[in-house]
């Protein structure tokens, strides 16, 4: 799995392979192992990140019961990181990738930040 944070080490190219759940070569693969690995060393020297570090390094592992109050926030957090990159992941595969014709399949819907639902009615062409 791949944290944005970490990806940045990586070429562009070999992102969207990633992201669209593309075939990778065998060097590919490992560039794209070792993303879990920048992420930590990126975040290791940040003073209280601990919590988030914690986060990052639970995602994809199986939820376990936990009885102290702040050790279950970071495993659910974990597992809210998880939920939201498992659909990303989703979406990208329902998205046809960039230069693809617009018949094609399900188009990405255009995101207006902070605009509510303008976004949408903007491109359904409403005032």
């Amino acid at each position: 799995m791949l944290s944005q944070l970490g990806s940045i080490t990586l070429p562009s190219e070999l992102v969207e392979k990633v992201h669209y759940g593309s075939e990778l070569t065998d060097e590919e693969q490992k560039m794209a192992a070792r993303v879990p690995a920048v992420t930590e060393q990126l975040l290791g020297n940040i003073p209280r990140l601990e919590a988030v570090r914690e986060m990052l390094a639970s995602v994809g592992k199986p939820p376990r019961v936990i009885e102290d109050p702040k050790r279950a926030l970071v495993e659910r957090g974990g597992q809210m990181i998880f939920t939201a990159l498992d659909f990303d992941s989703l979406e990208a595969a329902a998205t046809p990738r960039q230069g693809a014709r617009h018949d094609a399949g399900p188009q990405r819907p255009l995101r207006c930040p902070g605009a509510g639902g303008a976004g949408r009615a903007a491109r359904r062409g409403a005032p």
